[in-house]
């Protein structure tokens, strides 16, 4: 008979959604870049927007599980435009060499 598993706690859910939010930000960013210095036919754009829309779509079913495990907590755990601690300008780990 299997371990029941027990989720996250409150605190992971936080952390895991700051970093998540961050990367599909990122993400983003690099799809945008992408898209402006490559040919549609190179793809690499695509891939970069597919990996931001699957992010979004992770944070969407931990939001649901967070829902469950904790009802009460806020949509601004992996949906935090509205509060201090949001990333409005993610730096990127190894930024582009100036021009």
């Amino acid at each position: 008979m299997g371990t029941k598993k027990t989720g996250l706690t409150r605190e992971q859910h936080e952390q895991l959604g700051l970093e998540l939010q961050t990367i599909r930000d990122r993400m983003q960013i690099i799809g945008s870049d992408l898209t402006a210095n490559y040919n549609q036919k190179d793809k690499v754009a695509g891939i970069a927007h597919k990996i931001s829309d699957d992010l979004e779509k992770l944070r969407h079913q931990l939001e649901e599980l967070l829902f469950k495990e904790h009802p009460e907590s806020t949509t601004e755990t992996y949906y935090r435009a509205t509060r201090d601690d949001f990333i409005r300008d993610p730096a990127p780990i190894r930024p582009y060499p100036q021009e």
